[in-house]
């Protein structure tokens, strides 16, 4: 008697569906992570849309404290000790509609904001400052002789006119060659960090900064008077030209607001 073999299928038929199960797993896994990062990124776009209210929120409020206080008679002055900045308050604003209102963590709908507010009128005008003034915030910062020269005479002429620069200082002939090249300005800073395109501190970025260029903000005022760094040594300036001055005031120092280096 004579018997017929019996095909092996079942082995690949079981082989298959543990195939087609495992890549179904592989399927089901990736389109649960799709769903997943592409909810977390809806939720970070409304949560982009709501952070964008607040800070628009936050800078009315700014404005509103602002106009309350050049509506209080009694006090035609700026001060630190005045709600704007964070102060208790003076007589004239504590019976005023600005009595109670605090800059920190002010509700907004669902957030609450933060603001903080900084006159300009403490700094300096960048723009209009003499060769003196500026020589004497580079050395109580701790400058370097020779490096005072060159960014003095760099910095008057990045706002000035002029085809000629001063001894010390560069104008489009220096800048082009740079890599990459660029123009001297030759007209009024519209923004502080231009001071970082000027000769003398482009390449010494801790004269704008102050302290450690990676170690931003520096320390507090501290009177300098220094003598330049030791060879190889990186210079820690307590402050920097940033927390000086500023493009836009009208050049003089409010005495009331004012930082001094003490």
């Amino acid at each position: 008697m004579k018997f017929a073999a019996r095909p092996q299928t079942d082995g690949i038929a079981l082989l298959i569906v543990m195939c087609a199960i495992f890549v179904l797993s592989i399927m089901a896994a990736g389109m649960a992570f799709s769903m997943k990062v592409e909810g977390t990124l809806a939720q970070h776009a409304d949560s982009d849309q709501q952070l964008i209210w607040l800070g628009r929120s936050g800078v009315e409020l700014a404005r509103w404290v602002l106009a309350q206080e050049t509506a209080i008679p009694s006090e035609p002055y700026d001060a630190l000790n005045q709600f704007w900045a964070g102060g208790a308050g003076g007589p004239g604003e504590t019976n005023s509609t600005l009595a109670g209102v605090s800059l920190n963590d002010y509700p907004i709908g669902d957030g609450t904001v933060s603001v903080k507010i900084i006159d300009l009128e403490r700094f300096a005008n960048i723009n209009t400052a003499p060769a003196p003034e500026l020589q004497q915030a580079l050395t109580l910062m701790g400058v370097n002789l020779d490096e005072i020269s060159i960014v003095t005479d760099s910095i008057q002429d990045w706002v000035q006119r002029g085809d000629m620069p001063r001894v010390a200082g560069a104008k489009n002939d220096y800048y082009q060659g740079l890599n990459p090249p660029y123009y001297c300005k030759e007209a009024p800073m519209d923004d502080l960090s231009e001071l970082l395109l000027v000769k003398g501190i482009w390449d010494h970025p801790e004269i704008y900064w102050g302290g450690s260029v990676t170690n931003h903000p520096g320390a507090a005022f501290q009177h300098k008077l220094g003598f330049g760094t030791a060879p190889g040594e990186a210079p820690n300036y307590p402050f920097g030209l940033v927390d000086l001055f500023t493009p836009f005031s009208q050049g003089k120092i409010n005495i009331n607001t004012g930082t001094s280096c003490n």
